[in-house]
C-alpha cells in the first residue's frame, strides 16, 4: 500500500458562522484534522480522507459550559 502523502494546506468552512477556508490546526493527523474559527472561536474536527476534510464527518466540539451533567 502506498501511504498518502499528507497535505501541505488543509482548510474548510466553519459549520457555526460560516466563515470559509479555516485552516486546520497543527496537530492534524492522516485520519482527522482539528479546525478552530478565527472569526466566532467554533472548535470542530473532520475526517480526512485523500488529504481533504470529509465535511458530512464533522464532529462539533461543546465547550465545557455546553455540557450539562
Amino acid at each position: 500500500m502506498t501511504p498518502t502523502p499528507r497535505p501541505v494546506s488543509l482548510s474548510m468552512r466553519c459549520p457555526h458562522c460560516g466563515l470559509a477556508d479555516v485552516a486546520a490546526g497543527p496537530k492534524r493527523s492522516e485520519v482527522i484534522a482539528w479546525f478552530t474559527c478565527p472569526s466566532c472561536g467554533h472548535d470542530w474536527s473532520a475526517r480526512v480522507r485523500n488529504g481533504r476534510p470529509v465535511t458530512e464527518m464533522v464532529i462539533e466540539v461543546l465547550a465545557p459550559q455546553a455540557v450539562r451533567a
